[in-house]
């Protein structure tokens, strides 16, 4: 299995076994760069490297160095996914995956040294121990040592950054809150620091395939969030309380993707270290966002769409960060007084901002009428309802979206034509438009849903009709409607569980789905679509209809699921829309600093 296709974040393994604390009292190994640098004893390329830990184990690296000895900056990997796979990428022989590998777009041997480490637990480094061993500090206390390790080599001018893509980013974050004195900056792609609800849950729904994933990779969550359910339990609260981010005080570039899973939470990271982390991290930290999915970052192809001016910018952002904060040369490619950049698709430019969200957005409402149109006119007194039949024995399935590409899904923004045909979906349409939509933020859908059921999920897919005619996935999302009942989720009032209110049958229920946030330009003449359902599996658990929270084969029965329209139950969307005039495009790529 390649790289791009093995990346994900931990989740709870981390979060309620391996407290996260920024120092511990465990003694630490000393380390000294007394030594001199000695050519004849120069070797650039050192495999099967042992680093040794506070509690006496040794992780296995990889050392690449330049061919030229001297004292050099360090960028240190951290993977859980065997560190041999990047070797020929950094020009170590064989093994690894070529050009296909993420880690060779960072690659600049004649300026930098590589470590490449194995997790403890993993590969060259399973004699360790596994992650739940009981040791205090965890992955950040390893990141430490690994860091200060490779700040005292004779090798290294002492500056050591880090960079990877989900669990390669998510440890990043681990290891700035153990505060390594060399570490001097971060650079965690797709990844997010802490642990939330959402995480697993999109508003009361199980996201079954994405902790199913976690659980084929072999980081064993899902047994534990599965039971979680209740978005203000203990579970949540105390990985919460094991949160420091005022412990983080380096510069960080944060890199996401308006297609990753988790866009949201990686926005919310970046305005939780601007406004709670140290002096240095609030100061310096920057975030990119590309038009890219969990698993593509860089790439051209996106699902069935392609961005080609918008790739390799990871790469090229991330190394102009490393110069300026390793090596103190050029811009870190932001000019002054920006600390974001995002692509706009659909004008196809990088858009340079100084901080998200942008003042001076506003918010468009649409109304999803009973005729199948959406239009800015309101509902009518008379609009009738709309029904579909829900049966879980035939789910709607995913076709693209969020997710990571296991289990045969492919993720992406990709054409839902099999979706708009099937009987048991709501579809909404715009006619072509007389003026451009200009998203830029998040996103929802509410509609009032009336059921011979006591609960029903409403799954919703925003898409762009192309010319062609495809309906292209822009972002989904779902909520189960027992979890709407104008209640605080979590507060313990309702009637059969804290924070869910089954519904009366016959009764209206109105359900807000959020979808996640996007900056997209849908151009004059096009079409906007949203499709409304039940189901959309295995992205997201299925609902049994029977008002029980897990879902059960042998008990779940289909639903008959109405959509309102009329003027006291308005069907409606709500957008983010980016100000105006719009911003003068950006240049397609960051400026890079001279070599």
């Amino acid at each position: 299995m390649q790289l791009r296709s093995r990346w994900v974040t931990l989740g709870f393994v981390a979060a309620l076994l391996l407290p996260i604390v920024a120092s511990v009292a465990t003694p630490r190994p000393a380390w000294s760069q007394d030594a001199p640098v000695t050519p004849s004893e120069w070797a650039p390329q050192q495999f099967g490297v042992q680093i040794p830990m506070r509690d006496g184990k040794s992780l296995a690296a990889d050392v690449y160095l330049p061919a030229k000895p001297g004292r050099y900056p360090s960028i240190v990997i951290q993977t859980p996914y065997d560190r041999t796979r990047h070797r020929l990428a950094l020009g170590g022989g064989q093994g690894g995956f070529g050009g296909g590998d993420v880690i060779s777009g960072i690659s600049d041997r004649e300026h930098y040294a590589y470590v490449v480490v194995d997790w403890r637990g993993f590969y060259g480094s399973k004699s360790a121990g596994g992650l739940a061993s009981g040791r205090v500090g965890g992955l950040g206390n390893d990141g430490y040592d690994v860091v200060e390790w490779t700040a005292a080599q004779t090798w290294s001018d002492t500056k050591v950054g880090t960079w990877g893509p989900s669990a390669l980013g998510m440890v990043q974050f681990q290891t700035a809150v153990a505060a390594p004195p060399h570490l001097v900056c971060a650079v965690p792609l797709v990844a997010v620091y802490g642990y939330r609800y959402e995480d697993y849950y999109a508003d009361g729904v199980f996201r079954e395939h994405h902790v199913a994933s976690h659980d084929r990779l072999g980081f064993g969550t899902g047994g534990r969030v599965r039971d979680a359910r209740d978005p203000a339990g203990a579970l949540y609260r105390l990985a919460r309380m094991t949160e420091r981010p005022q412990s983080m005080n380096v510069p960080m570039l944060l890199i996401s993707g308006w297609f990753d899973h988790s866009t949201k939470r990686t926005i919310e990271t970046f305005r939780t270290i601007l406004s709670q982390g140290g002096p240095k991290a609030r100061d310096g930290s920057r975030l990119l966002v590309g038009p890219w999915h969990h698993t593509a970052v860089d790439l051209a192809q996106q699902g069935d769409l392609q961005f080609p001016l918008a790739s390799g910018e990871s790469s090229a952002t991330a190394l102009a960060f490393f110069d300026k904060h390793l090596r103190g040369i050029g811009t870190g490619g932001f000019a002054d007084g920006e600390r974001v950049r995002f692509w706009r698709a659909g004008e196809e430019t990088w858009v340079r901002v100084a901080d998200w969200p942008r003042p001076g957005t506003t918010s468009q409402t649409l109304t999803l009428h009973a005729d199948g149109t959406i239009s800015a006119a309101p509902a009518k007194d008379d609009e009738p309802a709309r029904s579909f039949l829900d049966d879980p024995e035939s789910p709607v399935p995913t076709i693209g979206g969020a997710n990571l590409p296991l289990g045969g899904l492919l993720p992406g923004p990709r054409d839902q034509k099999t979706i708009v045909a099937r009987r048991d979906v709501l579809v909404y349409t715009t006619e072509p438009l007389a003026d451009a939509i200009r998203i830029e933020g998040a996103s929802s859908v509410t509609v009032s849903v009336r059921t011979d059921v006591p609960d029903t999920d409403v799954a919703v897919r925003l898409c762009q009709v192309l010319d062609d005619g495809r309906s292209i996935l822009l972002a989904d999302s779902i909520a189960r409607a027992s979890f709407h009942a104008g209640r605080n989720m979590g507060s313990g009032d309702a009637t059969d569980a804290p924070g869910r209110a089954l519904l009366e049958p016959g009764e209206p229920r109105q359900v807000t789905v959020s979808l996640p946030p996007l900056a997209l330009t849908i151009p004059k003449f096009g079409r906007m679509r949203v499709i409304v359902a039940g189901t959309n599996w295995p992205r997201f658990e299925r609902n049994g209809h029977t008002g029980s929270e897990s879902f059960d084969a042998t008990t779940a029965v289909a639903a008959k699921v109405e959509v309102l329209h009329d003027a006291a139950h308005p069907a409606r969307i709500v957008l983010t829309i980016a100000p105006t005039p719009p911003v003068t495009p950006a240049s397609p790529s960051a400026p890079a600093a001279p070599k």
